[in-house]
């Protein structure tokens, strides 16, 4: 995630509380949460969902 313009970056990091909890909501409705490593730095977060089906509705 790039920073805003003209603001100072903050060495501070966050604590992945919002990362453990989209794990446990996607796991709770059977889906999977991963991530990859970026070649140019970072990483890309990934979930696949099961499709809902008529019965679910």
């Amino acid at each position: 995630m790039e920073g805003i313009p003209g603001q100072q970056q903050s060495a501070k990091r966050g604590s992945g509380l919002a990362l453990i909890i989209c794990h446990e909501m996607i796991t709770a409705m059977n889906g999977k949460l991963w991530a990859a490593n970026n070649e140019d730095g970072g990483a890309s977060f990934h979930y696949r969902l099961p499709a809902a089906s008529a019965r679910d509705n």
